[in-house]
């Protein structure tokens, strides 16, 4: 399901990727949107708008299998990403709670920490005060996305990171196309 009919009302709503990319949001739809600011050259930019306009399942799933794509991009032994992926897989609070827990255990220069981190906040909460819970703000699946593919091309290098940038941008679309068709029939 696509939630947004413009890219004005995606940046509207998170007012934080106006903030992380920037492109100024128009009153297109927002697939028609993510492939301008692509055939403008600016993948960064794209991939961080896909990460945003995703439901949040939706969008760990992505990142994990974009991180995948790419061996390299996973540490030995790493834990982060396979929490990631069990929330994905069954997303319950108890495996959002695991992946919150890997995130913040893992080395926070690596993409798939911060995969963990789009699962782990995904919802819950944020911190609990004297005053009362923090409820994890809803910008923070989508951002943490977008962190973790970012970090993944910095350690890629030249075309490779380039290849990445489009095949994240790739499978975004064709889930996003797919989401857009099914609501029309």
């Amino acid at each position: 399901m696509i939630r947004f009919t413009t890219a004005n009302a995606l940046f509207a709503e998170f007012p934080t990727l106006a903030k992380a990319v920037k492109v100024a949001a128009t009153d297109h739809d927002p697939r028609a949107f993510v492939r301008a600011v692509a055939a403008d050259g600016k993948l960064r930019e794209a991939v961080a708008i896909c990460a945003y306009l995703m439901p949040k399942r939706e969008a760990v799933l992505w990142t994990c299998h974009s991180l995948r794509s790419r061996p390299q991009l996973i540490p030995a032994g790493d834990q982060a990403l396979l929490a990631a992926e069990a929330w994905a897989r069954e997303p319950n609070e108890e495996a959002r709670d695991i992946a919150a827990q890997w995130g913040k255990a893992a080395d926070q220069q690596e993409p798939t920490t911060w995969a963990a981190y789009a699962a782990g906040f995904t919802s819950g909460n944020l911190a609990v005060m004297p005053e009362g819970p923090i409820r994890t703000p809803p910008h923070l699946t989508a951002e943490s996305a977008r962190v973790a593919l970012l970090l993944a091309e910095c350690k890629l290098e030249g075309e490779a990171a380039k290849e990445f940038l489009r095949g994240c941008l790739a499978t975004a679309l064709r889930h996003l196309d797919k989401a857009g068709a099914s609501e029309r029939s």
